[in-house]
């Protein structure tokens, strides 16, 4: 149920933030809102992200799992000895805090999820906190394509290049953007 009162609160403010950038609020209404102070609206549209986001990372604590990236996986992220589909890869070793980086195995789409967790020396390793290295955003995806001059005469859309390029296994969809497939020992972007 809070994931749900989550989902919808995040999309509120998505739309509030994606309407206030783009100008809703100076339409010709503008007569008519002027007794609204937009500033007003944004102190309480950050209040409520910030809430979103304690309570996200209070969900996280409770149980990993609950975390989307383990969600959308499917991987419970406290199942990573033995047989596991984790491989540790490195760890700063700073004995206060720090990061450690993990390879997970996603064998529903056949890539390699390259992680970074936080970790303690008094609360441990923290499968809350998940960041996914290899993941880029659809923008920076394409830039990425871009770059990589699989469209040489610019003559194709964004669209048919990812397209293209998830035909190709290079990349896949992934939380609203796209996981980059490495290879094994491919440096770390």
């Amino acid at each position: 149920m809070l994931e749900e009162i989550l989902d919808k609160a995040k999309a509120l403010t998505e739309a509030i933030t994606w309407a206030s950038n783009d100008d809703l609020w100076k339409t010709d209404l503008s007569d008519t809102v002027s007794g609204v102070k937009y500033d007003d609206i944004e102190d309480k549209l950050l209040a409520l992200k910030q809430v979103i986001e304690d309570t996200e990372k209070y969900l996280y604590d409770q149980d990993a799992n609950n975390h989307p990236v383990w969600r959308e996986l499917g991987i419970d992220p406290y199942h990573n000895r033995g047989d596991s589909p984790f491989d540790h890869l490195d760890a700063d070793y700073d004995p206060d805090a720090g990061r450690e980086w993990w390879r997970v195995w996603w064998d529903k789409e056949e890539i390699f999820v390259y992680i970074q967790i936080d970790y303690t020396v008094d609360g441990g390793r923290d499968w809350g906190t998940v960041t996914v290295d290899n993941w880029k955003s659809e923008k920076d995806t394409v830039k990425w394509l871009r770059d990589r001059d699989v469209d040489v005469d610019n003559e194709l859309s964004d669209d048919y290049i990812i397209d293209e390029a998830h035909g190709f296994q290079e990349i896949v969809p992934f939380q609203d953007g796209f996981l980059i497939k490495r290879e094994l020992g491919e440096e770390q972007e």
